[in-house]
């Protein structure tokens, strides 16, 4: 499901969704961009009816959107739902990903600059910088390069299973597929997370959200990953129809650190 549907009864989609599952037309099925209550809304609606519940969630995550670990990751991790994320090198933001920062003609920005949430006016932040710093000296000393770094930090997230790359060039698969190898040290993955940490939480509610997504810290529950099987990316109603896009797969996380086994479907 790609988005929340607020006009359908989620127990009519639940009950489709297992209805293809039982019909043997899916194997499994997943949600994306939904909200920590959402997601935690419909695994247990699953449960309580007693048919197929999601297993996994596609948000958008990486060093410049982080925001889903206030409230989505630690309902991930509750509910043991592997996530998938897309964008995990902040798209065109990161160079050596899919664009530069420049947001130049024939790149994902260069089409048009000034598109959605990922206009370069909203992303072109002190913020923005202070991560493409910190990621710039990682890769440097690594010698490896700015997006191996980026992909790196995002599938060694709490519950994180695999990301998905959104590669235009080959040359550009290639940058993307060797991060599968690179595992971030303590001390770059500090250096990462205070870079990239959003804005202060103050309220009551935010602070316990914290609270919640320290929890699962790479310094806590976080386990190291073996490297990927290369699997394309399907559709999920349509399992045969492949996208052109992959997915970098890694081990499914420990059940017992909140991590679901993810499904061969990717």
């Amino acid at each position: 499901m790609h988005a929340f549907d607020p006009w359908t009864p989620l127990e009519e989609t639940l009950r489709t969704l297992d209805g293809f599952v039982r019909a043997g037309k899916i194997r499994y099925y997943g949600l994306s961009n939904f909200t920590g209550w959402q997601l935690t809304k419909a695994v247990h609606l699953a449960r309580a009816l007693s048919v197929a519940a999601p297993v996994t969630l596609q948000p958008q995550y990486s060093l410049l959107v982080r925001e889903i670990e206030w409230e989505i990751v630690p309902a991930a991790l509750d509910a043991r739902l592997g996530l998938l994320p897309w964008s995990p090198s902040a798209a065109a933001t990161c160079p050596g990903s899919t664009g530069a920062t420049s947001g130049r003609p024939g790149h994902r920005l260069g089409e048009d600059p000034d598109r959605g949430m990922e206009a370069w006016d909203r992303r072109g932040t002190d913020r923005t910088w202070d991560v493409i710093d910190a990621v710039q000296k990682v890769a440097e000393d690594r010698g490896v390069s700015m997006a191996e770094v980026a992909l790196a930090w995002v599938t060694d997230r709490p519950a994180v299973t695999s990301t998905i790359l959104g590669a235009r060039t080959l040359e550009q698969l290639d940058v993307n597929l060797r991060a599968a190898g690179l595992h971030l040290s303590e001390t770059e993955t500090a250096a990462l997370d205070a870079a990239s940490d959003p804005a202060p939480l103050t309220t009551p509610t935010a602070s316990s959200a914290r609270t919640s997504a320290a929890a699962a810290s790479p310094a806590g529950s976080r386990r190291r990953l073996s490297p990927p099987a290369l699997l394309p990316r399907c559709c999920l109603a349509a399992p045969l129809s492949c996208r052109a896009a992959v997915s970098l797969r890694r081990r499914p996380p420990d059940p017992e650190a909140g991590g679901h086994a993810m499904p061969y479907y990717w």
